[in-house]
């Protein structure tokens, strides 16, 4: 909720600024289109965390227990495929500086996590791996200034708020197998970076920018993830 909560601030927040910039300005207002692809570059994490060794298969004879024993502190680190990515939006340009922006974006980061520690029991080091999450969708909302507009490149930084949600197919083995079932859910996202539009007709423009997106990892796995996405990609504006 406080994900959710903390969206809607900033929403409230950017469309009170807009509200109060609208209003010093009699221009009217630009409604731009945009598709862009590029590469999505994610880090990886590290952290530590109290997990099951051993997962139960349950058979006709056999009920498993809802988690089964016995635990230990892993060392888990996690890491992201490099990727391509895809994004459409469109943007309102409220003055000629300054715009709001809604975006959605798709790339296909795979996640892969490993966790390393010692059995307890045995006292023997263990070490599982298993991979996950094959699609990764952004929804964003964005700020943007524009600066040097009467020329025909017209360079912009940008920043904003929006919501994060993996998905796809599971393959892991324990004690991973426990830890990588959670991600289909939305979480909080933000971002900046800069660009540029370099005008090529009236209403078209060649659009390149470049995004460092803090993305909340898949639940329960702790932590960020920073993705590096540079792109290119078309603009075109009503007007």
């Amino acid at each position: 909720m406080r994900y959710v909560a903390s969206l809607i601030s900033a929403i409230a927040f950017i469309a009170l600024f807009a509200g109060s910039a609208l209003a010093q300005t009699s221009l009217p207002v630009a409604v731009e289109l945009f598709a862009e692809g590029g590469g999505s570059f994610m880090t990886s994490g590290a952290w530590q965390q109290t997990v099951p060794l051993a997962i139960c298969t349950p058979t006709q004879t056999v009920v498993c227990p809802a988690v089964a024993g016995p635990y230990a502190t892993a060392n888990m680190t996690s890491s992201f495929s490099k990727t391509g990515r895809f994004a459409l939006g469109a943007r309102t340009r409220f003055t000629r500086h300054d715009a709001i922006e809604a975006s959605f974006s798709y790339s296909f980061n795979h996640l892969f996590l490993r966790a390393s520690g010692v059995n307890p029991t045995t006292g023997q080091p263990f070490t599982e791996s298993g991979s996950s999450f094959n699609r990764l969708q952004l929804v964003t909302f964005n700020y943007v200034r524009y600066f040097l507009i009467r020329s025909r490149l017209q360079p912009f930084a940008t920043a904003g708020l929006g919501s994060d949600h993996f998905k796809g197919p599971l393959s892991a083995s324990a004690p991973a197998e426990g830890l990588i079932g959670g991600g289909d859910h939305f979480q909080l996202v933000w971002n900046f970076g800069g660009g540029a539009d370099l005008r090529l007709r009236r209403h078209l423009a060649l659009q390149f920018d470049m995004r460092d997106y803090m993305v909340s990892q898949p639940l329960p796995i702790r932590g960020t993830a920073q993705s590096i996405t540079p792109s290119l990609g078309l603009v075109y504006r009503f007007q």
